[in-house]
């Protein structure tokens, strides 16, 4: 259940007394409620209190952090029960494995360690020593600092550092990947503190697909993505490697990173970019294509013409797709038309291209570019013709047979 911002007034019958018990009204024995809280407004004050109200109606409560501002409290009745087994068949759904695959995460087993913070023992340790009314008001302890401090800038994440922890004796493991599960557990559970303390180089090579480490990348790339507004593009350039140092980037950000990196005044600069995302996507053919298109545009025909046959050969099925098919070749016939010894080679292509694709948009698109690679090729007459004769009749000019001897 989505609980609205905190500072939504409404947010707080979410934890009233009618409300949960319609919820517990609706819930099978062993059923779980599940809320899930924005952390933008919330410290850990408020979390731990809306946990204590949790805690008083339900036996059982968790509480789970799926990125930075999204914690989810769970709870429930009876204990929790989770089968690794079970867990990992879930890929199996077409719709979470590919949930799953935006995300970067490429095994549900990482969720358990990952976005798991505290369970019920836990919580209730936390709550006698953060709120106890034993603990007098500025009382020095670690509780005492984090919750009560006045200070709104102390994050959730910094106030429940201490208590993540790997040991999660509610989730059953065969004995056989025991002690393998337990060693990744650890690692990826380092990767999320040291993501907390700031480390993130560090983190993301520990995991570079933790949700929490890949929430602070698209802090990143939002931020980049403003400055590129206001064109800041140096400044968003910076915020674009510092995500991209942090996780696993995402090919689009990638791409969007080489767009900015054309227009700064040096397209060199473009180069990186392009490269992480062909190591990312090394089958895309819209990756290749980027990348061949900014080849060309910059000067180097034969490298581009190079890419965009590795696009051509990894389009799946090309007579399901004609219309990407032809683009392609259309594009590897310009960029040999414009290597000086395969002029003709190129435009032999082009024309033919022109005359096979029966999309009236794409002929619209094939047919000028087709004159102006006449007119670069020295025949301008030729060239011209073939422009107007489009403007006025819509087809390509046919060509004109060459006469014999002396006929007419």
């Amino acid at each position: 259940m989505e609980v609205p911002p905190a500072w939504n007034r409404t947010e707080r019958d979410y934890y009233g007394k009618s409300a949960i018990q319609a919820v517990k009204d609706h819930l099978a024995p062993d059923g779980i409620l599940v809320y899930d809280n924005d952390g933008h407004a919330l410290d850990a004050k408020m979390m731990m209190t809306r946990i204590a109200v949790l805690r008083k109606h339900f036996a059982y409560v968790q509480l789970w952090m799926t990125s930075r501002n999204h914690w989810q409290l769970v709870a429930s009745q009876v204990p929790f029960r989770m089968d690794t087994m079970a867990l990992s068949s879930l890929l199996d759904r077409e719709a979470i494995a590919t949930a799953l695959t935006k995300a970067n995460i490429e095994t549900p087993l990482t969720l358990l360690s990952c976005c798991f913070v505290a369970d019920t023992a836990r919580l209730d340790a936390f709550l006698a020593e953060a709120i106890s009314p034993k603990i007098p008001r500025g009382t020095a302890g670690a509780a005492r600092r984090l919750l009560f401090d006045g200070v709104g800038s102390k994050r959730l994440e910094e106030a429940f550092q201490p208590y993540y922890d790997m040991e999660m004796p509610w989730v059953t493991v065969p004995d056989e990947i025991a002690s393998e599960l337990r060693l990744v557990l650890a690692s990826l559970r380092s990767a999320r503190i040291l993501a907390m303390k700031g480390q993130y180089a560090e983190a993301s090579k520990a995991n570079p697909t933790d949700p929490y480490v890949q929430s602070l990348a698209e802090r990143e790339c939002f931020a980049a993505r403003a400055f590129e507004k206001m064109a800041e593009h140096d400044k968003a350039l910076q915020l674009y490697n510092s995500a991209f140092a942090i996780a696993q980037p995402h090919v689009a950000d990638v791409l969007d990173a080489a767009t900015i990196a054309q227009t700064s005044g040096d397209p060199e600069r473009a180069a990186p970019y392009y490269d992480l995302a062909r190591r990312l996507a090394p089958t895309s053919p819209d990756v290749l294509m980027r990348q061949a298109t900014w080849q060309f545009e910059n000067g180097h025909p034969l490298q581009a013409e190079q890419t965009a046959q590795q696009a051509l050969s990894n389009i799946d099925h090309p007579e399901r797709y004609p219309d990407e098919t032809a683009a392609v070749m259309f594009f590897i016939a310009r960029t040999q038309a414009a290597q000086p010894a395969r002029i003709q080679e190129g435009l032999r292509l082009a024309k033919q291209v022109i005359e096979a694709t029966d999309n009236p948009e794409l002929k619209a698109h094939f047919v000028p570019l087709y004159g102006q690679m006449r007119i670069d090729a020295g025949d301008a007459v030729g060239g011209v013709r073939i422009k107007r004769h489009w403007e006025a009749y819509g087809e390509l000019l046919p060509e004109t047979p060459k006469a014999e001897g002396n006929q007419p």
